[in-house]
């Protein structure tokens, strides 16, 4: 890493966050025109009319919208889950009889996936960032908390494009500061290649945000991965740069099975259950997709997959540390030299300043 291009890290750096301080986060962004749209309840499709019966019977008077693939897209596989939230009523003096706010339920062949909120969890956050939704409720027992919805969904297409600025300056951050440590030989060469494989990662959520105007969908990453270097052919370079840092090619039943396996070891450990793993029930819908893309030869869906899984974990320092080994087996990784890894991080870092562009 040359004393050049760590200055011009700086001055790109700096850039962007004199931009961001001369405009604000909370700006006057438009509307992506994929969300722009007037559909706020859609039209309740005849494959979900079960699930509206399960509802009443098991939710009665509490409003439910569907939200991820399921409602926001049309490519939906058979291992696809339906992610549903349930908004907890109130009862009386404004106390709350909570339920199991977590639910795993098999119905007529689908995965009903359940998470039920009051209305003080009902807030934006990573896990509610769905852009639009079904309406799973009948109209006889809609309240104001359809405004709830409206006002989280209006929040999330709002901050659409400034999460992702905020993303992009904290890549190039971390991009700076693992340059230097690796230069000065102060980060830890073990695991090196694995933040290599975490930072090329996290270039190919900013490229689906910025081109595929969506976040990140785990289960359809490579179909939104190939949309954009259909229909924007500028990024097809950047793009199948990153995804040879991330080493697809290598993904096939061999390299999969040997990654599920180390996975499932890992979610399996006491301490790492306690701390990372939200319920149980999340791995079988893991191992269920896995299968499926297995059964279809669908190897890099799979790699994709397990990546999107493993960095959705934020594990901290000394958890990466501790596992390593295990970690490296389960996202495949090959062990680079330190010259190979400067360049490939100044590779990422030109990338996304390229974004840079795109967001002003």
């Amino acid at each position: 890493m040359t004393h050049e291009f760590l200055i011009q890290m700086g001055i790109v750096i700096y850039a962007l966050l004199l931009r961001v301080s001369l405009i604000g986060w909370d700006e006057r962004d438009n509307i992506p025109d994929f969300i722009s749209h007037n559909g706020i309840f859609h039209t309740l499709k005849s494959d979900i009319k079960d699930i509206v019966d399960f509802l009443k019977i098991s939710y009665p008077d509490n409003e439910s919208i569907l939200v991820g693939c399921r409602a926001e897209t049309s490519d939906s596989y058979d291992c696809c889950e339906y992610d549903i939230i349930v908004l907890q009523k109130e009862r009386g003096n404004n106390s709350i009889k909570k339920t199991k706010n977590y639910n795993l339920h098999k119905l007529n062949g689908k995965t009903l996936e359940i998470v039920t909120l009051n209305k003080e969890e009902l807030v934006p956050n990573a896990n509610i960032n769905f852009l639009d939704y079904i309406d799973l409720t009948s109209s006889t027992f809609k309240s104001n908390s359809e405004s709830s919805f409206e006002r989280i969904k209006a929040h999330n297409i709002k901050n659409f494009n400034a999460y992702t600025k905020r993303k992009s300056v904290k890549f190039a951050l971390d991009c700076t500061s693992i340059s230097k440590q690796i230069t000065n030989g102060t980060f830890d060469q073990k695991l090196s290649s694995l933040h290599l494989k975490m930072m090329s990662f996290s270039v190919l959520e900013l490229f689906i945000q910025l081109f595929h105007n969506d976040y990140l969908r785990p289960t359809h990453l490579k179909y939104q991965i190939n949309n954009i270097k259909e229909n924007n052919l500028k990024t097809k370079e950047s793009i199948d740069i990153v995804l040879e840092y991330l080493q697809l090619e290598r993904s096939n039943i061999s390299t999969i099975t040997r990654s599920e396996k180390s996975l499932f070891f890992l979610l399996s450990h006491k301490k790492h259950h306690n701390r990372h793993l939200y319920n149980h029930n999340v791995g079988e819908i893991l191992g269920s997709k896995l299968n499926y893309f297995k059964d279809q030869s669908m190897y890099v869906d799979a790699s994709l997959l397990i990546h999107s899984f493993v960095r959705r974990q934020s594990f901290d320092a000394d958890y990466i540390k501790n596992y390593n080994r295990l970690l490296n087996q389960i996202l495949d990784v090959q062990i680079k030299e330190k010259i190979i890894l400067l360049k490939e991080i100044e590779t990422l870092f030109n990338i996304n300043k390229s974004f840079i562009k795109n967001i002003y």
